[in-house]
C-alpha cells in the first residue's frame, strides 16, 4: 500500500480526514471494504494513531464508516443494509414505520439544468442532468412521489434499467453506489403546500390535497453535491420524522 502524504497547509486532522474520504471516493476502498488497522492507517497518512483514531470516530459518527465489534472498521455500503437507510423520513400518522413503498419509475431523462436546479447542485445552468421521477404507493393507495436531478457528469452510465431491474430490497442510494457514488450526508428542508399535478410530479395525489415537500441536497463522502431531490407526500397519510 502506497504511503499518502499529508496535504500541505492543512491541519493534520483535516488532511487525514480528506485523505480517507478521497480514497473511498476514488474506489480504492470500496463500500463494504474493511479498512487497514489503525497503525497501518497512521503510517499511510503520516500521523499518529490518536489522530487517525479521531478521524475514524468522526467518520463513523457520520455513517461513512461502520464499526463492527470484534471485526474492524468498514466502509458504509447501502447494498448491505437493504431497502431502508437512515435517510428514509416518512412514517404513518400513528408513528409506525412504512415498511415498503410500491414505487414506479415514471420518468427518466437527460435534460439541461434550469437555474433553480443548477443552484441546488452547484453546477452551471444548462449543464446536463439526469431527471427522474417515481410514484410511491402504500398498500395500493397513492402516497406521494420522488423527483430528483443528478449531475450527468457524475453518473455517466446510470440508466432506467438500474431502477426498473433492481431487487425490491435495493434502495436508490444503493443504485448510486453501484454507479460509483457513495452517499455520505444530506441537507434537508420542509415546505407545505397544495398538490398541483399540472405543475409538479405528485405521484397520483389528487389536485388540492395538502402535501409536505421534503427538499434534499445529497452529498457524497467528499461532500460533493450529487443529487437534488423533492419528495412529496400526502399529509393526511404520512408524517416526516427527521431524527
Amino acid at each position: 500500500m502506497a504511503r499518502t502524504t499529508a496535504t500541505p497547509n492543512l491541519p493534520l486532522y483535516v488532511s487525514v480526514d480528506r485523505g480517507i474520504r478521497e480514497t473511498i471516493a476514488r474506489g480504492e476502498w470500496r463500500p463494504g471494504t474493511q479498512l487497514p488497522p489503525l497503525p497501518a492507517l497512521a503510517e499511510r497518512f503520516g500521523c499518529g494513531v490518536s489522530t487517525v483514531r479521531r478521524v475514524v470516530e468522526t467518520l463513523t459518527d457520520e455513517n461513512v464508516l461502520i464499526a463492527q465489534q470484534g471485526k474492524g472498521i468498514f466502509v458504509k455500503s447501502y447494498l448491505k443494509h437493504g431497502y431502508w437507510n437512515r435517510f428514509h423520513r416518512f412514517q404513518r400518522l400513528d408513528g409506525s414505520l412504512i415498511e415498503r413503498y410500491d414505487d414506479t419509475l415514471e420518468r427518466f431523462e437527460v435534460v439541461r439544468a434550469g437555474a433553480a436546479v443548477a443552484h441546488e447542485l452547484g453546477i452551471e445552468p444548462e449543464d446536463w442532468v439526469i431527471h427522474w421521477t417515481r410514484r410511491m404507493d402504500v398498500e395500493g393507495e397513492p402516497c406521494g412521489s420522488d423527483e430528483a436531478w443528478l449531475p450527468r457528469a457524475l453518473f455517466p452510465t446510470l440508466a432506467p434499467e438500474d431502477f426498473l431491474d433492481r431487487d425490491p430490497d435495493v434502495s436508490i442510494y444503493a443504485i448510486y453506489e453501484r454507479a460509483g457514488i457513495l452517499v455520505g450526508s444530506v441537507a434537508e428542508r420542509i415546505t407545505a403546500g397544495i398538490a398541483d399535478p399540472a405543475r409538479e410530479a405528485c405521484g397520483g395525489i389528487a389536485a388540492g390535497t395538502t402535501i409536505f415537500r421534503l427538499l434534499r441536497t445529497t452529498f457524497d463522502v467528499c461532500r460533493r453535491r450529487v443529487e437534488f431531490r423533492i419528495e412529496r407526500v400526502d399529509a393526511s397519510k404520512a408524517q416526516i420524522v427527521l431524527s
